[in-house]
């Protein structure tokens, strides 16, 4: 979630034209991601998802809305982070020395699954799950990230993450925000207090577009449902 603010407050110069080529297949609201340009291999869509979904800060149940929502694909490097399936049904979670993930592990744990985490290193109450599909809502800001450069993901998508629009979503626990956004733009308000009440203290905005994640030469499509 910490990610995202700092993309809404600090507007990327790396701005390129779009050019992102995975569809989405829906079935019910699940989607599996899979190439426009080639047919898809059986391995893409046997793939498992490691979800992450975030609940405000003042929800140490994970019982309220979920405010924040990142797919990772099993097994697979982004930024020097790997989430494994077990057969068990836990996640193992490895950190690298590199953003690679060709060097040494530095940290590594096991997450049980759909059990509210406290502790999360996401900074806010999280729950763990391994699926078999990707579920999108009717209205939100997509942010998928693949490993090039030009928002081509082809069979390269590492990371989406889902940010619910028109919902207040604490920022920590002095300052909450509401995320809106158009065919053009996203935007985000702040507000002092965890209930995004009173006037607002600050806003920004960004472009719904493609941007290059330097220097790892990763790019992330935004998106607006």
């Amino acid at each position: 979630m910490k990610i995202i603010l700092l993309i809404l407050i600090i507007i990327s110069v790396y701005n390129i034209t779009p050019n992102f080529s995975t569809s989405i297949i829906s079935n019910n609201n699940k989607i599996s991601l899979t190439s426009s340009s080639s047919s898809s291999s059986s391995s893409s869509l046997n793939r498992k998802y490691i979800v992450q979904k975030g609940y405000n800060f003042v929800d140490d149940k994970c019982s309220e809305e979920v405010v924040n929502t990142i797919y990772s694909i099993d097994g697979l490097c982004y930024f020097g982070n790997v989430y494994t399936c077990r057969e068990d049904g836990k996640i193992i979670y490895d950190m690298y020395e590199g953003y690679s993930c060709n060097d040494s592990i530095v940290f590594s744990f096991v997450i049980e699954n759909d059990v509210c985490d406290t502790n999360s290193s996401e900074s806010y109450p999280t729950v763990y799950s391994c699926v078999d599909s990707i579920e999108i809502p009717t209205s939100a800001l997509l942010i998928y990230t693949s490993q090039d450069n030009d928002c081509g993901s082809k069979e390269d998508l590492v990371n989406l993450e889902i940010v619910p629009t028109n919902t207040c979503i604490n920022e920590d626990q002095t300052y909450s925000f509401i995320q809106t956004c158009n065919s053009t733009n996203y935007s985000i308000t702040k507000y002092f207090g965890t209930s995004c009440k009173g006037g607002p203290i600050g806003h920004a905005q960004g472009e719904i577009t493609c941007h290059l994640d330097n220097p790892n030469q990763y790019s992330s499509q935004y998106v607006c449902l």
